[in-house]
């Protein structure tokens, strides 16, 4: 939504998508919380938007990714009441990477290699969506530009 460190409105975030014809929206975070908790999470709203199932099965494989690339204490995928969720039209999901006053999940956000591990893993975890849930087969494509393959189906 942003390529420089400028304050956006959670509903313009979550607007982002519609307004330049995107499929899917991925919010990427680190968390904090007094250095008292650790992991990672992934969130997706289910009620009012029409893609709830959609959301779910976008976090599910993202999730899924997170913890293979970087194995930090997994705090699930859970539902959220978030704006950038709630307020979206298109498949939704916020991925929280690690805690970063968190000693250990610190060090991997603080770590270039780690932070491309983690987008590798983001990338791949929405083609899993596309070609899991979404029975899109041509996405097969990029899984051999990158040299990987599709996930487990779970969802």
């Amino acid at each position: 939504t942003r390529e420089s460190d400028v304050f956006m409105t959670l509903s313009n975030r979550a607007a982002f998508a519609q307004k330049n014809d995107g499929d899917i929206y991925v919010s990427v975070h680190a968390n904090a919380l007094n250095g008292s908790a650790h992991g990672q999470e992934t969130f997706y709203y289910a009620a009012r938007n029409t893609n709830d199932d959609q959301s779910k099965a976008l976090s599910t494989y993202v999730h899924k990714r997170m913890q293979e690339a970087w194995g930090l204490t997994d705090r699930g995928i859970k539902f959220g009441n978030l704006a950038v969720l709630r307020e979206n039209t298109v498949p939704a999901t916020l991925a929280e990477i690690g805690f970063i006053d968190n000693k250990t999940d610190n060090a991997y956000i603080a770590s270039a290699n780690r932070r491309e591990q983690m987008a590798r893993a983001i990338f791949l975890g929405t083609l899993d969506y596309y070609y899991h849930y979404d029975n899109r087969p041509e996405v097969a494509l990029l899984y051999t530009q990158f040299g990987a393959k599709p996930s487990a189906k779970h969802y």
